[in-house]
């Protein structure tokens, strides 16, 4: 032909509003939702050290929300030693769809969790009351709850959990976090 060819192409699906899409390695590897890496390679931080710590799935008094509900909730542990922005994960209670909720990348103060701190997510499926708000709830009688750093699979931690009792609270034993 015309002395054109083509070097590389991509088809993608209809995209997460403001997450990139990228390469898992740089000019190779699967395509999947990631934190953004503008003008650098996709290589991802280290999560190693960021745990799901503690849930309650049947809160109905032990703790308010900011608009004064009674809601179930994730929290998330920091163990590194280095603050952690954890804007761009995705949280889920279905490991077919890891991608549920995506924490919002538009407020680091809000979504940054200093060494050995704590950041609670509100599972209440309220995503209108603000960006630490997910789009699902906790199931009572039990679940997994899987926290991403993309869609193509890559885990940081995951937690499964039986039968909750109001306003009790599943957690990790602190010298045992795995």
């Amino acid at each position: 032909g015309n002395g054109h060819e083509v070097m590389d192409s991509i088809s993608y699906p209809d995209l997460i509003s403001d997450a990139p899409y990228g390469r898992t390695v740089d000019g190779e590897g699967h395509f999947s939702y990631m934190l953004a890496t503008p003008g650098s390679s996709n290589v991802q931080p280290d999560f190693s050290g960021l745990y799901i710590n503690e849930i309650m799935a049947s809160n109905s008094l032990s703790l308010e929300d900011d608009k004064g509900e009674y809601d179930d909730w994730i929290e998330l542990y920091n163990d590194a030693d280095q603050a952690l922005n954890v804007g761009g994960l995705f949280l889920s209670d279905s490991l077919e769809n890891r991608a549920k909720f995506r924490i919002s990348t538009a407020y680091p103060d809000s979504t940054t969790i200093p060494p050995g701190g704590y950041l609670l997510l509100w599972a209440d499926n309220s995503r209108e009351q603000g960006i630490l708000h997910a789009n699902f709830k906790l199931d009572g009688n039990g679940e997994g709850i899987f926290l991403s750093s993309s869609t193509a699979g890559d885990i940081i931690d995951s937690l499964t959990y039986g039968k909750q009792y109001s306003n009790i609270s599943h957690g990790r034993d602190p010298q045992h976090p795995d």
